[in-house]
C-alpha cells in the first residue's frame, strides 16, 4: 500500500515498510493511533465509525487508541490532523548470591545492611509470579496479582517461569537457601502483572499492564516498576506507544527500570522501551562469580548504545550472567531447562532480564532510605553514584550500580 508523502511523517520507517508490503489493501491491520489534543478528536472518532474501524482498546493516559482497520481506510485516516502518529502493533519478547553483593557492597564493612526494601512495593511486569516460599514465608509479600489476559486480579501464578526468576532477583528473602540466594530488597512487597502468554506479547498488552499499575499505585504502594522485556526499536521514543505509557508512569511517581536488550555486542542495539530517555535502562555484566569488581566485563549479549535515535543508553549495569534465583516449578522454563535447576527451589538464567530487577531492588532500597524521593532523584542517585570501572559509555553507561554511591548522592548516610 503506497502512502502519500505527507502521511509518512506520522509513521516510523518500519511501519511504512509493513504497510507497503501488505498483500492487499483490504487486509485488516492493528495499529496504535495517538491523537492530538485538539477539537477534531470527536470528528476522528466519527471517521473511525464510518471507516468500519474497531477500537479494541483506548488508553486515555497517553491519548492512544488501538484500532483494527482495513489498510485502505487507514490511508485516509492518517491524513486527519487529529492523528499525531500511527504505530503498527509490535511483538515484545522476554530477555532472559554474588550478584546482590556486587551491587550492595555488603562484602565491605562500611555498608550497613539494614536496608531491605521494607515499605516499598515493586511491580514485576512479566509472565507472572509463582508463590515461591522465598516470597511468601514467613509472610506473603505478593500483595496483588493482575492478569491482563483475564482482565482482573487473580491468585498469583507463572506458567513461563521468567517473571518468578525476575521477582527473586529483586526481592527473594532466601528462605530456602539460608539467605544465600537473597535479593537486595528482601523485605519489599511485590505486585505481579502478567503480560506474557508464552514468550512473546504485544504492545497493547504491556500498555494495559502498565496502565493498571498507574491506576493502582496508591492502593498497593507501587514505587518501582521492572520490565525485563524488549522489542525492535523502530520508532523514536517520542512516538513509541510503550515509551509513552512508561513516561506517564514516571510522571506519576514510579521509578521505571527496563532491560537494555540481549542484542549485543554491536552498537545501536538498545531495544524498545529501553530507548526512552526518562527511564532507567540496564545493561548486564559478567561478574565472573566474584564479589570484587576488577575482573568483571560487559556481557557479550548485553545491548550497546547509543540508541538508534541518538540517546545515550544503557544508563547503568548490573550482573546478568549465570544469575541464580527462584524456580517456578513445572513452568515452561523449568520443563525446558531441567539442567539449569539449582537444588529443588532455584534455577539460573542469563540476560539483561536478570540485571534489571537487581536494579529495581536497589531502587527500592533507596526509596526506603528516602521515601519522599522522586523518580528523577532516584535515577540521578543511581547514575551519579555508580562506579565506572569499564570506561565504556556505550556498553556500561555510568558503570556499576552502587548502593553506597547512590546513598551518598541522595545525602542519606550509608549506615541508614
Amino acid at each position: 500500500m503506497k502512502l502519500p508523502e505527507e502521511s509518512k511523517e506520522k509513521l516510523s520507517p518500519n511501519t511504512i515498510k509493513q504497510l507497503d508490503d501488505l498483500r492487499s489493501e483490504d487486509q485488516i491491520v492493528t495499529v496504535l493511533i495517538k491523537k492530538e489534543k485538539v477539537m477534531g478528536m470527536s470528528a476522528l472518532n466519527s471517521e473511525f465509525e464510518e471507516a468500519g474501524a474497531k477500537v479494541i482498546d483506548r488508553f486515555d493516559k497517553i491519548n492512544t487508541d488501538v484500532v483494527q482497520i482495513k489498510a485502505s481506510k487507514l490511508k485516509d485516516i492518517i491524513k486527519n490532523p487529529a492523528v499525531k502518529s500511527v504505530a503498527m502493533e509490535k511483538t515484545y519478547h522476554q530477555l532472559l548470591d554474588v550478584a546482590a553483593k556486587v551491587v550492595s557492597g555488603t562484602s565491605t564493612p562500611q555498608i550497613n545492611t539494614n536496608l531491605s526494601g521494607k515499605g516499598v512495593t515493586i511491580a514485576i511486569i512479566d509472565s507472572g509470579i509463582y508463590p515461591h516460599p522465598d516470597l511468601t514465608t514467613p509472610e506473603n509479600r505478593i500483595v496483588a496479582f493482575y492478569d491482563v489476559f483475564a482482565g482482573e486480579e487473580v491468585a498469583p501464578f507463572d506458567n513461563g517461569g521468567h517473571g518468578t526468576h525476575c521477582a527473586g532477583c529483586a526481592a527473594s528473602n532466601g528462605q530456602r537457601s539460608n539467605k544465600r540466594y537473597r535479593g537486595l530488597a528482601y523485605n519489599a512487597k511485590l505486585v505481579g502483572v502478567r503480560v506474557f502468554q508464552g514468550r512473546t506479547t504485544s504492545t497493547a498488552t504491556i500498555i494495559k499492564g502498565v496502565h493498571w499499575c498507574i491506576e493502582n499505585k496508591e492502593k498497593y504502594g507501587i514505587k518501582v516498576m521492572s520490565l525485563s522485556l524488549g522489542g525492535e526499536a523502530d520508532m523514536s521514543p517520542e512516538i513509541d506507544p510503550l515509551c509513552d505509557i512508561l513516561r506517564e508512569a514516571h510522571n506519576h511517581g514510579i521509578t521505571v527500570v527496563v532491560a537494555a536488550g540481549n542484542s549485543g555486542p554491536l552498537p545501536k542495539t538498545i531495544e524498545s522501551p529501553g530507548i526512552e530517555p526518562e527511564i532507567i535502562t540496564v545493561g548486564a555484566t559478567n561478574d565472573q562469580n566474584t564479589i570484587d569488581n576488577p575482573d568483571d566485563v560487559i556481557a557479550n549479549f548485553s545491548s550497546r548504545g547509543p540508541s538508534e535515535f541518538g540517546h545515550q543508553k544503557p544508563d547503568i549495569v548490573a550482573p546478568g550472567s549465570g544469575i541464580i534465583s527462584l524456580r517456578a516449578e513445572n513452568s515452561e522454563y523449568d520443563q525446558g531447562y531441567p539442567k539449569r535447576r539449582v537444588g529443588e527451589d532455584y534455577c539460573w538464567m542469563n540476560g539483561t532480564s536478570m540485571a534489571t530487577p537487581i536494579i529495581a531492588g536497589l531502587a527500592a532500597l533507596l526509596y526506603e532510605a528516602k521515601p519522599d524521593a522522586t523518580p528523577k532523584e532516584i535515577k540521578e542517585a543511581l547514575l551519579n553514584g555508580a562506579n565506572d570501572i569499564f570506561n565504556d559509555v556505550n556498553g556500561a553507561g555510568k558503570g556499576y550500580a552502587s548502593l553506597k554511591g547512590a546513598l551518598k548522592i541522595l545525602k542519606v548516610p550509608a549506615t541508614v
